[in-house]
């Protein structure tokens, strides 16, 4: 009821349609590839996480990395 009154719900509508129609260009594949390369480097980051990195994070919602940990960030994007 709120989504149909604010007007929520057409939006939503409206970007699923958009989203079913992704392939438009036919980029779908690519993105999906870039997608799953950055969820792979930042889960194999994520393991790297010191104690106090990983406090850090869950007080603050951020942590500075390690040159190592920043290497290797690059390193997986090719730099």
């Amino acid at each position: 009821m709120i989504m149909d009154v604010s007007g929520a719900k057409n939006a939503v509508e409206l970007a699923m349609d958009l989203f079913k129609n992704k392939d438009l260009y036919g980029l779908e594949g690519e993105f999906f590839e870039a997608t799953e390369r950055l969820a792979d480097v930042f889960k194999a980051l994520e393991r790297t996480f010191s104690k106090q990195q990983n406090r850090e994070l869950g007080k603050k919602g951020y942590t500075f990395l390690e040159v190592e940990q920043y290497k290797m960030v690059l390193n997986a994007h090719g730099k």
